[in-house]
């Protein structure tokens, strides 16, 4: 039976947003973490100003956090690696799951209290901004470190099946409801490619294109070393053309 479009075209925006989150496996499984997936060590050593902005800022705050609920920080690292939820760890220390959110949020709002005083954003976005963090925060308390990792891989994967599309769509020099009518009709990526003048490769060499310079930055920054990017992109090269064309 005749592989339609719509599923060639799902499995391959697949392909992509799996792309992105292996990528981002990659460089965790290699960068040292704290264990809830905050670069560590690594980002500073390699002298990178951004992610050791990033690593001093989250690892201040575990160490903050550490201090607040009167755990050593390794031991905090290693009950969260464990499964546990900070909620949990929380209870087990003696402090309630409102008062850990208050902290959260107050250290939250400290930050964003001194970006309006150096005037870098105004009271209402502010405001704005802590009341978005401080809803998630109320979920965050109560998931596990999977439940985190699982999640934002979940958010990777929407975000690449969109853009996929889009990208299949422009190689393709149509807009993305023209080509899901194509897909519904029944046509096969081959014969939607040869009717528009599209040579299969080229879609192939647009998806790749889309993560080539993620995949770069990656590398630049000593989360992945070449050779293992190549070799990974060969491989996706490989699994999206035998899609697009099977």
């Amino acid at each position: 039976m005749r592989r339609t479009i719509a599923s060639i075209a799902t499995t391959v925006v697949t392909v992509v947003a799996v792309v992105a989150v292996s990528m981002a496996g990659l460089a965790v499984a290699q960068t040292p973490s704290t264990g809830d997936g905050v670069p560590r060590d690594a980002a500073v050593d390699r002298g990178h100003p951004r992610l050791e902005e990033r690593g001093v800022r989250r690892g201040a705050a575990l160490e903050d956090l550490a201090a607040f609920l009167g755990v050593d920080r390794g031991d905090l690292v290693a009950r969260l690696r464990g499964g546990e939820t900070l909620a949990a760890i929380a209870a087990g220390e003696g402090v309630s799951r409102e008062a850990l959110v208050e902290h959260l949020v107050a250290r939250v709002t400290e930050r964003f209290d001194a970006a309006v005083a150096e005037g870098r954003i105004d009271a209402a976005r502010r405001d704005g901004i802590v009341e978005r963090v401080s809803e998630r925060l109320q979920a965050r308390v109560d998931a596990s470190w999977e439940d985190r990792r699982e999640k934002k891989a979940e958010r990777h994967r929407r975000e690449g099946r969109a853009r996929g599309a889009e990208i299949l769509a422009d190689a393709l020099g149509m807009t993305v409801d023209e080509m899901r009518a194509a897909l519904e009709g029944g046509s096969t990526v081959a014969e939607l490619a040869e009717r528009r003048g599209v040579a299969v490769d080229d879609l192939v060499d647009a998806l790749i294109a889309s993560i080539e310079g993620r995949v770069a930055t990656a590398v630049r920054e000593g989360k992945i070393d070449a050779a293992r990017a190549a070799e990974r992109l060969a491989e996706i090269r490989r699994r999206i053309a035998e899609r697009l064309d099977p």
